[in-house]
């Protein structure tokens, strides 16, 4: 044999399965973007990882474990299935985890293990189908400033809070298995321990690893077993790439993967592992019957040989596929100019020694077409736009497999690192150096839809027209068939108030994908431009009844409805897409005000209250929220609603009145002096500060001089004097 197989420690690493009558506790927890080689246990000298290490140390650690992919979506819904990408369907961050996959969670909950999760990301969210077989699922991402969800995060302390709550609630009769997501190592990074972290990432990693600390002291037994995985890496700028996504090196596959606790033997476990085998041996683990047909195995003891795959350099940039595989010491990975690494003298993959080894290379192209994969499919599932942008600004991007010409062959990615040198470095703040490094490329790689893409929006951000109007005729003729180029054409003539020739495009690119539900929800709201309402009712309505679970046209629908005072109708589609665990944006403050109307305060301050939770920027839900806890006298919370109005619309200089008079209601003396003095300072003839002002006065004894304030703010606003 030309690989070697080892296992290190004192003794032999095993697991032991579970007696029915002794059922272990279970807790896992994924770290996200997290690098084998930056913890202690992984030989990083500079690491602060302590309470990871212990854990490693004490259980199995697997010394060559591999992500299946570099996405956090698809990686995690292949840890909690045992399946590879292909199999569970979802190669990015496109697409939730399918109701018919039988999780992890699933299969322990129906054997009686009380079930709860607690996550730091919106990658993780529920909307994603990973709350399947949980009992309680803490999912509370809140937006943070002009950041959307997919840049907020929730700091690991905050999730262990929720995990350890969660605990504390569970039945004391029952064993529980309980998931801990950490965010935390994701770009952007946070500084941690006032500065002394050459590397933020590094100390991200140590903040982790301090609530993993918290943790384990908490919860602590002899029959607990914990699980610990990294769900993809981090390249940091190794092999032309800055964050993950676009390649398989281990700078983002190669992951930590080890278990410590109940039933676990310690020991190094030196053979290649995937984690996709986390389910399967957490089940044996638990005394529980392993399914068959899985791709992930029990582990220590059974051999597999890990696959790994991106497919964005294809689906970005027409460039060949990454897809890999790992057998004993040696990693292939299936360019066009074939790549192969020596894992054990070579972990950084510096030496592509394929050339040497034409027969270890033969051996594993036919392990890796053996497994028969196949590509994603040419039309991706649905991403609502205002999910896709979040996805893009988060470095998510997914799309259909290029047009290439016919017998053209994808280029291979080694031959266009520059490309990716310069993408990744261009200044994002000067469009007009973005555009030129992007129109460079485009040239070079013109079944690039991305690039095309890129290049369009850049030309219209600058006000250069016409050359955007000459690219967006090239991207229609190169990619006709493409819905998203007629999309694009859609919302270009719509911007220029051409709702007319913006119908036309959306109704070419519904031929091109008639169930495309982003231009399914632009022609409903086109048709209502177009005034043409009874029309887009009847065509959202139709979708909608064929797919229920869409949102966007609920939402819409319910709008209609309330503006038009059919409240019935509006309260059926307003609760559709307000109730769910994803709601539609605005849709709960719709509901609010249907249910206003309808005499239900109280549920309308649940629902107002858990938008503004989630998306503290909402001014509309804080505008209703002001005005109902105004109608209860509850002045000290709606100052707080108030507040974010005077600071959203500092021009405006009634919201700071009103903010004012809040402050004076709640009995705020001081406070409501400080915004009155500032709001006059800029606004010295409004007569509702006036107002304010002159209460103040009388307020402190100074009745004569409010008497006199009081008589300028009215005749301010015309009144006269009686």
């Amino acid at each position: 044999m030309w690989w070697i197989a080892m296992v290190l420690g004192c003794g032999t690493p095993g697991i032991k399965s579970a007696d029915s009558n002794v059922r272990p506790n279970i807790v896992l927890i994924t770290l996200d973007t997290t690098r084998a080689d930056r913890l202690g246990s992984y030989g990083y000298p500079a690491a602060q990882t302590a309470a990871l290490d212990h854990l490693a140390n004490q259980g199995i650690r697997f010394e060559y474990a591999y992500s299946s992919i570099p996405f956090t979506i698809p990686a995690h819904a292949s840890l909690f299935t045992g399946l590879y990408p292909f199999h569970t369907g979802i190669r990015a961050n496109d697409a939730p985890l399918r109701p018919e996959f039988t999780t992890l969670a699933e299969q322990l909950q129906a054997n009686g293990w009380y079930t709860c999760a607690s996550v730091g990301a919106y990658v993780t969210h529920r909307s994603w189908g990973f709350d399947q077989g949980f009992s309680e699922y803490y999912d509370g991402i809140p937006e943070d400033g002009d950041r959307n969800r997919w840049h907020a995060e929730r700091p690991a302390e905050a999730v262990v809070d929720d995990a350890l709550d969660c605990m504390a609630k569970r039945p004391s009769d029952e064993p529980y298995f309980l998931w801990v997501h950490l965010f935390d190592a994701h770009h952007p990074y946070i500084a941690h321990g006032d500065g002394k972290f050459a590397d933020p990432y590094d100390g991200e990693l140590a903040y982790m690893d301090a609530q993993v600390q918290r943790l384990v002291d908490s919860l602590a037994s002899d029959s607990t077993l914990w699980a610990v995985v990294g769900d993809h890496g981090e390249a940091l700028g190794e092999h032309h790439e800055s964050s993950h996504g676009l390649f398989v090196y281990n700078s983002t596959q190669h992951v930590p993967f080890f278990l410590s606790g109940a039933g676990v033997s310690s020991g190094v476990v030196s053979d290649p592992v995937s984690t996709v085998s986390l389910t399967p041996t957490l089940l044996y683990a638990a005394g529980l019957q392993v399914p068959t047909g899985l791709d992930g195995v029990v582990l220590p003891n059974a051999e597999m040989s890990p696959y790994m795959e991106s497919f964005q350099t294809l689906q970005r940039f027409g460039l060949a596929p990454q897809q890999a595989v790992v057998k004993g010491r040696w990693k292939y990975i299936g360019n066009p100019q074939p790549e192969l690494y020596d894992m054990i003298l070579d972990p950084s993959e510096i030496r592509n020694v394929a050339a040497l080894y034409p027969d270890i290379v033969h051996d594993l192209q036919s392990t890796l077409l053996a497994q028969r994969i196949p590509p994603p499919g040419e039309s991706i599932p649905f991403v609502d736009p205002a999910i896709a942008d979040r996805l893009a600004a988060l470095g998510y991007v997914d799309a259909p497999a290029p047009l290439l010409p016919v017998g053209a062959v994808p280029g291979d990615p080694k031959d266009y690192t520059r490309m990716f040198d310069d993408l990744q470095t261009a200044d994002p703040t000067d469009p007009s150096q973005r555009l030129r490094v992007v129109s460079l490329w485009a040239k070079r790689l013109p079944y690039s839809f991305e690039l095309r893409s890129q290049e369009l929006h850049l030309l219209d951000a600058l006000g250069q027209t016409d050359a955007a109007d000459a690219v967006q005729a090239e991207m229609t003729a190169t990619f006709g068939q493409d819905a998203r180029v007629w999309i694009s054409q859609a919302s270009r003539s719509l911007a220029r108030s051409q709702p007319e020739e913006a119908l036309r495009d959306v109704e070419v690119a519904l031929d091109c994908d008639p169930k495309n539900a982003a231009a399914v929800a632009l022609k409903v709201r086109l048709l209502l431009v177009l005034e043409r309402d009874e029309e887009a009712i009847a065509y959202a309505s139709e979708v909608l009844r064929q797919d229920p679970e869409n949102l966007v046209l609920a939402a819409i629908l319910g709008k209609l409805a309330l503006e038009n005072e059919d409240y019935g109708v509006a309260f059926r589609y307003l609760n559709v897409a307000a109730r769910g665990p994803n709601p539609e944006p605005g849709a709960r403050v719709d509901l609010a005000a249907l249910l206003v109307l309808q005499g239900n305060s109280d549920d309308a301050l649940r629902l107002l209250q858990a938008e503004v939770a989630e998306s503290p920027n909402d001014l509309r839900a804080h505008r209703l929220l002001a005005s109902l806890l105004g109608q209860d006298g509850l002045y000290d919370l709606q100052s707080v609603h108030l507040e974010v109005l005077a600071q959203a619309h500092p021009e405006d200089p009634k919201a700071t009145a009103q903010y004012a008079l809040s402050l004076f209601n709640a009995a705020r003396w001081t406070e409501c002096q400080q915004v009155v003095d500032e709001g006059l300072e800029r606004f010295p003839d409004e007569p509702d500060l006036l107002f304010v002002y002159a209460n103040l006065l009388a307020k402190s004894g100074n009745v004569a001089e409010g008497r006199v304030v009081f008589e300028r703010a009215n005749a301010l606003r015309g009144v006269e004097k009686p």
